[in-house]
């Protein structure tokens, strides 16, 4: 059998779809199509990529974790995440990107599959600009429910981005206190779990988040580069 889509070895493509009428009349043809364009990407969605909020839990240690039904078996490599600059320092706070295979909240359980640490929130210059965060190993995720997630370090919010037009509530837990909880949010939360293969353009988010640091910030001109391996100052 013909396929609709040719087959791409890439991780996102996109298509061009027009569906038309036939046979028509002269003169009857100048609304006789519709064209648009079918975007494929390699990660999962709930929200419309637009935060109406931001959420967070004076609790350190909190944990976030969404659940998805993951399609087919493939290779998570990690999470991206919108954090909205909304009036609170949180840059230099840590959390962990995280993997369950099941959280359980009436038996309030979790099986944690990997946990990679130390990034820090941080913000792209667009708006509503997602940041990628690479886990330190690709994970295999089989097909079927799988929980992406964080857990925050610090007591403070952490201002994950909250999309209030699409509703995933029951998608999303929260365990804190020692406590899961379900989500009593109506919206969805900003993070989309990121699959196939790794594409590094540039500086990678993961060192930028975790591997340096850059002080004073603002600067006036000057300022300090700091990594675990040396020091410049430009």
């Amino acid at each position: 059998a013909s396929q609709l889509f040719d087959v791409t070895s890439g991780d996102m493509t996109d298509f061009t779809v027009k569906h038309s009428f036939s046979g028509l009349a002269a003169g009857d043809s100048s609304n006789d199509a519709s064209i648009f364009t079918q975007h494929f990407y390699n990660y999962y969605s709930y929200d419309d990529g637009t935060a109406e909020s931001a959420t967070g839990v004076h609790v350190a240690y909190t944990k976030y974790a969404y659940r998805f039904d993951v399609k087919q078996s493939d290779s998570l490599i990690g999470i991206s995440i919108y954090f909205n600059p909304w009036g609170k320092n949180v840059h230099q706070d840590l959390f962990s990107l995280c993997l369950w295979s099941s959280v359980d909240v009436q038996g309030n359980s979790e099986v944690l599959v990997h946990q990679a640490i130390d990034y820090k929130p941080a913000n792209n210059d667009s708006i509503n600009g997602f940041v990628d965060y690479y886990f330190d190993t690709a994970q295999w995720v089989n097909a079927g429910i799988n929980y992406i997630g964080i857990i925050q370090s610090s007591i403070n919010e952490i201002g994950l981005g909250v999309d209030h037009n699409t509703d995933s509530h029951s998608n999303m837990f929260i365990e804190y206190n020692n406590q899961w909880y379900q989500s009593t949010i109506h919206g969805s939360w900003m993070m989309r779990p990121i699959f196939g293969h790794k594409l590094t353009i540039g500086v990678e988010e993961e060192a930028t988040a975790s591997r340096f640091e850059i002080f004073p910030n603002p600067s006036q001109g000057q300022f300090t580069l700091v990594s675990k391996i040396g020091r410049a100052h430009v």
